[in-house]
């Protein structure tokens, strides 16, 4: 589950899969209760609010990471990663 795009030439040792796994987690966590504090469910809602907080860019580069075509560069990488080890992926907000 590595994040295989890192640098070739970098001080930064990338996270464990187990590290990855547990920070995933934790803001996953963190971003639903913020959805839940503020009690709404509608989608455009989150997803402006995601977007005034990581920036247009960072919302099209994980658009593309997440739902990118089978032929791209990052299939072979890509794990989903979910909850409870079911198999459905769909938020609970």
């Amino acid at each position: 589950m590595k994040d295989r795009s890192w640098p070739d030439e970098t001080m930064f040792e990338p996270p464990t899969d187990e590290e990855q796994k547990r920070m995933i987690a934790e803001i996953a966590a963190e971003v639903q209760e913020a959805f839940r504090k503020h009690g709404r469910t509608d989608i455009s809602l989150k997803a402006e609010a995601l977007q005034a907080a990581l920036g247009e860019r960072d919302m099209r580069d994980m658009a593309d990471y997440l739902f990118a075509e089978e032929e791209d560069e990052f299939a072979p990488i890509r794990q989903p990663i979910l909850r409870d080890n079911t198999a459905d992926p769909s938020p609970d907000f």
